[in-house]
């Protein structure tokens, strides 16, 4: 969004929001795909709950893992752009009017 010449004339601390917000954004977007990724698994395993090793892994709970990225993309995990923008101001990332902007 930035040219390199705006960056570098940019006050250190207004550098320093942008690079925490675009990582809290980060954050959301992996949490969110280990989220869909996790509700997938649980309709895969759902076939195999007449099995005890089946019902086990189907009745593990959902627990975000902050160290583990999810490289798959949104595309794959079927998160699409207009998802994505009311999962951010839902996060307070974008403000609440940010789609009545022109």
């Amino acid at each position: 969004m930035y040219t390199k010449d705006e960056v570098s004339k940019m006050h250190w601390d207004k550098k320093r929001r942008i690079i925490k917000v675009w990582k809290r954004a980060q954050d959301v977007i992996n949490r969110w795909k280990q989220l869909v990724c996790n509700k997938d698994s649980k309709k895969i395993f759902s076939i195999f709950v007449g099995s005890e090793l089946g019902k086990a892994f189907y009745d593990v709970p959902f627990e975000y893992l902050p160290d583990y990225r999810n490289k798959l993309t949104l595309k794959e995990c079927g998160i699409e752009y207009e998802h994505l923008l009311v999962k951010f101001i839902s996060e307070g990332l974008l403000p609440k009017n940010y789609l009545d902007i022109k």
